[in-house]
């Protein structure tokens, strides 16, 4: 069976419409330069634009530059960066909020004022028999940008009272909610770690080191 086409008659701007039963309304509409309007107040599309949806050179499967014109509901994850190292750090003095540079995470984002959900791990060992604390925050930095505060590390998020030798782990998580950076935006999204009483020091434990995770999130 040949095509069937259905096209108006030759004239600038002559459309192809269909009408409810009524005759009263134009349900779809072909303009005449190919866009589509769908018609209604709920449970449509409004007028369908043209817009980019490109998985790029490597099958890559995320949002990226090239997707223009496609706009992602809220909630969906555009991207999730992480690391993992075993590196020693030494010992650190306490009452310091010092940042875990070797955990740092480095992302350009997808979309512009984007949600992002941070989590990080630290582990550490304490340098006398004393009581311990430590904690650990969060903070990013736009490419040329200042220094912005997700929350601060707090040296009582994790404490041991009595005397000892103690090994702690440290694991937080934050939904940041307000960051304005816009979309193609190189962000460094950074640890803190503080400690209390005693000195900390890097604990030798295999594969029990630092982790830091950063998902960007649709706004």
């Amino acid at each position: 069976m040949a095509n069937l086409v259905i096209k108006p008659a030759v004239g600038s701007g002559n459309k192809v419409i269909f009408q409810n039963q009524a005759g009263n309304v134009a349900a779809i509409t072909v303009e005449d330069s190919g866009n589509i309007t769908l018609a209604g107040t709920s449970n449509n599309l409004g007028t369908v634009t043209s817009g980019t949806l490109s998985h790029g050179t490597s099958l890559q499967g995320y949002v990226d530059a090239s997707n223009s014109g496609v706009a992602f509901p809220s909630g969906h994850v555009l991207q999730v960066q992480g690391t993992h190292n075993d590196y020693n750090w030494g010992s650190w003095a306490h009452s310091t909020e010092t940042v875990c540079s070797w955990v740092n995470v480095v992302l350009t984002t997808r979309g512009t004022n984007s949600n992002f959900w941070v989590t990080g791990r630290i582990n550490a060992d304490n340098t006398n028999t004393g009581a311990f604390g430590m904690g650990i925050g969060f903070r990013y930095q736009p490419t040329g940008g200042s220094e912005v505060i997700i929350c601060n590390a707090h040296e009582h998020e994790m404490y041991c009272g009595p005397a000892g030798d103690y090994y702690l782990f440290n694991m937080q998580q934050i939904y940041e909610q307000d960051a304005t950076i816009v979309k193609g935006t190189e962000v460094t999204f950074k640890i803190y770690m503080e400690f209390n009483n005693s000195n900390g020091t890097w604990a030798s434990q295999s594969q029990h080191g630092s982790s830091h995770t950063v998902m960007e999130v649709q706004a």
